[in-house]
């Protein structure tokens, strides 16, 4: 009878060390390069080799949109997305798709595009090409090369503010950042090649260099990619992703699987979080910035993959929630924070899904100037030490 007690004690210890779940988002067998959040309302859209996924998060219906490989799915207006999609043919470019005809319409031609990014900041649009560059728009219908660009084939984008990061295939020093949303860009010197980026709640960017070499492994940047670091040498990285937290996430091919970095734990001070999860290919590791709830998204080369519970038995240090007053709320032009508490870092998140507002303020009171952001509601994000919270605001 002890045996079976210690036999039943252990199983509950295992059984608690390993509680989170992970939940499939939609198709749960393609190969998804990643998910763009809230391109239309109630929509995800899920990138894939074959086309893309329309995943409705009301119902969490999923419907298949057959088209060439998708690189990126962004809002476009409230009946249409635009889709960045090709394989290398005349045909490839960007296209809008009405979500009620289903019809595509071309706007751009582009051979080969990598990504596609919508700024809310700014209100553009951002697509990288394997090829040869890299075009924007205003609008999403009509584009232009962006100069500085030309011969560069764009591989990744980063964006926390007004500060963008892109790497490109130019030598082995790859990494181009612009400190004034695209205005001026600057060459990042003798610096091995970044293929997937990823910024913190904080601003601090993280990159992944892949491969098999001693220079392989995950990078950080604290000065929004002019300068980095190697934070670890590591075999075959795929991606790299930062939970609300500030905590890191890495991401293996070849059955590697993803698992949380402590800097501060003992070497190799890995998580994984491999249990459970269908597929260990990681394409990719994304946060869904229109939730203030925490959850974890994996595009995987089996479906893409989500985690609500996944900090259950993971011993994180203490974070305590704090209540922060905004007012007013509705506001014009301003917004006024107040906490008993420092507040570290403050970020605004529109429900398309972009960041729209950063800042360190570092201080228990500050103004926020919205005069320039479009009406609307919005997530309003606080960071301290151990600490969190957000609040829904809105933009008259």
């Amino acid at each position: 009878m002890k045996k079976l007690f210690i036999l039943f004690i252990t199983l509950l210890v295992s059984l608690s060390s390993n509680a989170y779940t992970w939940n499939s988002l939609g198709a749960d067998t393609a190969n998804i390069t990643r998910i763009c959040f809230a391109v239309a309302m109630p929509y995800h859209a899920l990138c894939s080799d074959g086309g893309f996924y329309l995943y409705n998060y009301g119902t969490n219906a999923c419907e298949f949109v057959e088209a060439m490989p998708v690189a990126g799915v962004a809002y476009f207006n409230q009946d249409k997305v635009l889709v960045a999609q090709g394989m290398g043919t005349f045909s490839d470019g960007v296209y809008t798709y009405d979500i009620q005809t289903h019809q595509f319409e071309v706007m751009e031609w582009y051979v080969y595009p990598t990504f596609l990014n919508h700024l809310q900041p700014t209100q553009t649009y951002w697509m990288g090409n394997q090829w040869d560059g890299m075009m924007n728009s205003s609008d999403g219908v009509s584009w232009g090369n962006v100069p500085f660009f030309n011969a560069k084939p764009c591989l990744s984008f980063a964006d926390y503010g007004q500060h963008m990061v892109v790497t490109a295939i130019s030598g082995l020093s790859n990494i181009y950042w612009s400190p004034d949303s695209g205005t001026d860009w600057y060459h990042v010197e003798d610096f091995p090649g970044i293929t997937d980026m990823s910024f913190a709640p904080d601003g601090m960017l993280y990159g992944v260099c892949p491969g098999t070499s001693a220079t392989s492994g995950l990078y950080l940047s604290e000065d929004y990619g002019e300068t980095w670091q190697l934070m670890f040498q590591n075999d075959n990285l795929s991606t790299v992703g930062v939970d609300a937290f500030g905590d890191i996430f890495v991401g293996w091919k070849d059955n590697g699987g993803l698992a949380r970095y402590d800097p501060n734990a003992p070497p190799p001070g890995f998580t994984y979080f491999n249990s459970g999860l269908p597929n260990l290919n990681i394409n990719r590791i994304q946060l869904n910035p229109t939730m203030s709830a925490a959850a974890l998204f994996v595009s995987t080369e089996g479906g893409a993959w989500y985690s609500m519970d996944y900090m259950v038995g993971i011993e994180y240090p203490e974070r305590h929630k704090f209540e922060v007053s905004v007012f007013p709320n509705p506001a014009d032009d301003k917004f006024h924070i107040r906490s008993e508490v420092e507040i570290h870092s403050i970020l605004l998140v529109s429900f398309s899904g972009g960041m729209v507002f950063a800042s360190d303020i570092y201080n228990t009171e500050s103004d926020i100037d919205v005069s320039s952001l479009l009406p609307g509601v919005y997530i309003f994000n606080y960071i301290a030490d151990n600490a969190s919270g957000s609040k829904k605001v809105m933009i008259r």
